[in-house]
């Protein structure tokens, strides 16, 4: 690979644009040195991560083509993407428009029933993973916390406002947090919020586990239907 220019740091490693010699594509090198961690599960994290990406295949799932280690250092490739978040989407449009909001969904739920199928629970879907290409397709971007399960998974994991009663209530969780989570994504892209915000985070824990949402005026029957009895899993 061939550096060509520096695309994002943080405290999980750099993001390198390259330039992929034996097949002349532009691709994006994901890069972290365990060796320069507080923590080196980061490190291992950030490996698992592509492993799991490699196993992948589906147009609404960044797709890596390289991962590996080498002296402590971790690199994956993957395919190059141009666009934004959807959580920069909604910094510049507080409520989206329900047809986008609907499709990104649709997409999102084909990419879960993909990893599903693999026996993958991604575990932490929200607007910063997913991105939203040139063209307009959303696909996921960052499988930090996914995992590959059989049965029930008990790691307390996730963003607060997007984990499922049962992760709270410390139940086990498999598929169906994902399935929640894609509700309270569309919620949030619809009204603006996610449902269950809170003074802080045990208060948001106990309306999460009560369930109970208020549904604006504004968003149609159709599409609140969708969300209660679909994705989101709540009661009238």
């Amino acid at each position: 690979y061939m550096v060509e220019g520096v695309l994002g740091s943080g405290a999980f490693g750099t993001v390198y644009e390259v330039f992929d010699t034996k097949t002349s594509t532009e691709l994006a090198l994901k890069v972290l040195n365990k060796n320069m961690l507080a923590h080196r599960y980061a490190g291992d994290m950030m490996l698992r991560e592509g492993k799991i990406l490699q196993r992948l295949e589906h147009p609404n799932v960044l797709k890596c083509y390289e991962v590996w280690e080498e002296n402590g250092v971790v690199y994956i490739a993957t395919e190059l993407l141009q666009g934004d978040t959807l959580a920069t989407h909604l910094e510049e449009n507080t409520q989206l428009d329900p047809v986008f909001v609907l499709t990104v969904a649709e997409q999102l739920a084909d990419a879960l029933a993909h990893l599903h199928e693999r026996g993958v629970t991604h575990r932490d879907i929200k607007p910063e993973n997913i991105m939203i290409d040139a063209m307009g397709y959303s696909k996921l971007i960052d499988m930090g916390f996914a995992k590959k399960v059989r049965g029930k998974t008990f790691t307390m994991c996730g963003t607060p406002e997007y984990l499922a009663p049962e992760i709270i209530l410390n139940k086990g969780h498999a598929f169906g947090a994902d399935w929640w989570c894609v509700g309270i994504l569309a919620y949030e892209c619809l009204y603006g919020q996610t449902p269950f915000v809170a003074n802080d985070t045990m208060e948001g824990y106990r309306k999460i586990i009560k369930c109970r949402v208020i549904w604006p005026s504004s968003l149609p029957l159709s599409i609140r239907s969708l969300l209660r009895n679909s994705v989101l899993r709540l009661t009238p």
